[in-house]
């Protein structure tokens, strides 16, 4: 079964961050039989960042089109640039998506950048992983 991992790039995304979670869901070789992920870059819109290492990404879609189905998730990496403005409607929207069964990880920064748009105040509610 092909489920998706989404990727939320912000320009001077923190390049290294999600790498062995790529390597790890993306050949499926430690999920249960038959199931793989995916990868799909979004963004807060369509148009290409670059990352702190200087990789050149473009978003495939905006946050706003993630599928929020059971086993999907969303992976939020650390970045230079999460205090910037363009991120506050991609918090509101994660604000929404953990209201879903999608499975959301925060790495650095992103923590922070969810923490201060209120992101996690319900979380204690939630079984957290």
């Amino acid at each position: 079964m092909k489920r998706i991992m989404y990727l939320y790039v912000p320009d001077k995304m923190a390049d290294w961050e999600p790498g062995y979670i790529f390597a790890e869901l993306g050949s499926g070789q430690y999920c249960k039989q038959g199931i793989s992920y995916h990868l799909v870059l979004c963004g807060c819109d369509q148009n290409p960042v670059t990352t702190m290492g200087g990789m050149v990404l473009q978003p495939e879609i905006c946050i706003n089109e993630i599928n929020p189905a059971a086993g999907n998730l969303l992976i939020l990496p650390g970045s230079q640039t999460w205090a910037d403005p363009s991120h506050i409607r991609s918090i509101e929207w994660v604000k929404e998506l953990l209201k879903t069964d999608l499975v959301i990880g925060a790495i650095c920064g992103a923590t922070m950048a969810l923490a201060q748009g209120g992101a996690l105040m319900n979380l204690v509610k939630k079984k957290v992983v």
